[in-house]
């Protein structure tokens, strides 16, 4: 039992029945704990249910983005205003919805900094799964034909994302106010595009990982099988392709489903997949939806992005003799500084990606067959990539492994 934070040496000893020994000795890390034991109930403060609670932190949360509509889910606004400052807020006061998803997170792993600080987006989190909106024209306008949801092939395990940043606001001195910036270009690097159309050498650079990523279904770092034939990703999640028609255009849309017990940060998260061609045009279209924002410009990413047309060498077998032009698309989000509560993907709500296809659909005469060809491709290649270890790179290892260098605006 160690008292105290810090590195120790530890060393172990055997000693064989003829007497014979042997010592190895390796480092120990020891942290302060995280999670508090007992048991949350509607009487356990802020505080006591995180014991490095920071006071400068959540009242400025509540007093940012307490939801208008926290009092219709029986919170006491203001209980909420008078006693987050010093951390005696009990849950009780949070209304019908916090509690119970604080218990949920707790009993699956995740760590209660980041619990504290989804605490004002709990409050008014609803049990049901609200439906997705979108930037294009919607699901008003959607072809009938869709492909999913589909569930990760490769069936991962239920994942916990420990390192959550502290992701303070305000004008708090530097240890606290430490930030997951992922937005931040690094500074020596040369290689970032700053318009929103994409030069020919991305555009058409069939040597690019990714390609041979896509067809072998490995990974393009690792060289490792993804451990699916259709849509995988690192955490559980499920997957809908979707288009939504916009006259002789659309819209390609991802729509995923975070199908765990706990929420997703999603920022650095990295998704590919093959879908319509967009020819490098006007990239920023490259829209992320989350319904757990209180509008379109709060927790909204810079992005990432890159668009490879594929050739016949990297056509996939399904879709050879297709009309419709075929890329290779990948993005990385990469949120600006609003708190992290909205760029989270939470159980049972949707997330999605939308990107505009330009003139490349042939419009509505093209045919039922050909149409759910395409969003069955789209799902069949898709990957998504959430960062497991929020404390190192920003996924950076990966976004130099398929050349993903292109950064544009909102």
């Amino acid at each position: 039992m160690y008292d105290d934070e810090g590195e120790y040496t530890v060393e172990l000893t055997l000693t064989d029945t003829d007497g014979e020994s042997d010592t190895t000795s390796d480092q120990l890390t020891v942290e302060e704990q995280d999670n508090d034991p007992g048991d949350i109930t509607a009487e356990t403060t802020v505080a006591e249910f995180y014991s490095g609670y920071d006071e400068r932190y959540l009242p400025e949360l509540f007093d940012l983005w307490l939801p208008d509509d926290a009092s219709d889910y029986d919170a006491d606004t203001d209980a909420i205003q008078n006693n987050a400052g010093d951390g005696s807020l009990e849950f009780d006061s949070l209304g019908t919805q916090a509690l119970p998803w604080a218990q949920q997170f707790d009993a699956a792993g995740l760590p209660r900094h980041a619990g504290t600080q989804l605490l004002p987006q709990l409050v008014v989190l609803p049990d049901e799964t609200e439906t997705p909106t979108f930037q294009g024209t919607g699901r008003d306008q959607a072809w009938e034909q869709t492909a999913g949801p589909t569930a990760a092939s490769n069936d991962p395990s239920q994942f916990i994302q420990s390192q959550w940043p502290t992701d303070a606001i305000g004008e708090q001195d530097d240890e606290v106010a430490e930030r997951d910036a992922v937005h931040d270009q690094p500074e020596d690097r040369d290689d970032w595009e700053s318009h929103f159309d994409l030069p020919d050498e991305i555009l058409y650079n069939h040597d690019n990982q990714l390609l041979e990523s896509i067809a072998t279904d490995t990974h393009p770092l690792t060289g490792e099988s993804l451990g699916g034939d259709s849509f995988t990703a690192n955490a559980p999640m499920e997957v809908t392709a979707e288009i939504h028609g916009d006259g002789w255009s659309g819209h390609q849309a991802l729509i995923f489903e975070n199908t765990s017990q706990v929420p997703y940060h999603l920022d650095g998260a990295i998704i590919w997949w093959v879908g319509p061609s967009k020819y490098g045009n006007t990239m920023s279209a490259g829209h992320y939806n989350n319904e757990q924002r209180p509008g379109p410009g709060v927790g909204h990413p810079q992005r990432d992005i890159i668009e490879v047309m594929l050739d016949d060498e990297h056509m996939p077998d399904r879709y050879e003799g297709s009309d419709v032009d075929l890329s290779a698309f990948a993005i990385r989000l990469a949120f600006h500084d609003s708190p992290y509560m909205f760029r989270t993907a939470y159980p049972d709500q949707y997330w999605s990606l939308e990107i505009r296809t330009g003139d490349n659909l042939g419009g509505r005469h093209q045919g039922e067959a050909e149409r759910q060809r395409l969003v069955e491709t789209m799902v069949e290649t898709c990957h998504v990539e959430l960062r497991h270890d929020l404390d190192i790179e920003r996924n950076t290892d990966l976004v130099e492994a398929i050349e993903l260098t292109n950064r544009v605006a909102n």
